[in-house]
């Protein structure tokens, strides 16, 4: 589509479409729920065919095949450092990417698509629950009676980047 054929398609739909802001599809891992904005999000689906790789950190489950890319996939649950969650039983797999890097993450639950327009207010969050996933955590939202944690994709591909580098100099 080229811009005016897009303003064509949507109408008068448009002005609403606009006013509503970014798009950020949510899911759910472990007791919490995420965020990411949806330009960041290449694909949502099942879980595909994983194959484990050796000497990998431990929150690297291995690698898989996105249409002849290989991609890594990894527990997001161990990075954000979430209570135990059997993340090998997710049933989804979110692909994203940042830049130059593309990774798979597991998810329990695809809750949806929202706007910013659909934040209530921001959360009161309670330090202790969240602290140790806060560096990847943009922001915290109340939404549908419910604390949404928008992700820093730039932030968490950074950490994935870095550490395979960091454990395999030490």
């Amino acid at each position: 589509f080229e811009a005016e054929d897009f303003d064509a398609f949507l109408g008068s739909q448009l002005g609403v479409f606009k006013k509503r802001g970014r798009q950020y599809i949510r899911f759910q891992l472990g007791p919490f729920q995420f965020a990411l904005p949806l330009e960041n999000a290449i694909e949502i689906g099942s879980k595909p065919d994983i194959t484990p790789l050796p000497n990998l950190p431990k929150w690297v489950f291995g690698i898989c095949n996105l249409r002849g890319d290989i991609i890594s996939v990894v527990d997001l649950s161990q990075i954000l450092q979430l209570p135990s969650v059997n993340t090998y039983s997710f049933p989804y797999t979110a692909i994203i990417r940042d830049r130059h890097i593309t990774t798979a993450i597991l998810v329990e639950k695809i809750i949806g698509v929202f706007f910013d327009g659909d934040f209530e207010s921001p959360a009161q969050v309670k330090p202790k629950e969240t602290e140790r996933f806060s560096v990847y955590v943009q922001d915290s939202f109340a939404a549908h009676q419910e604390t949404i944690h928008l992700l820093n994709v730039q932030a968490l591909m950074a950490a994935l980047e870095i550490a395979p580098k960091t454990r395999s100099q030490s």
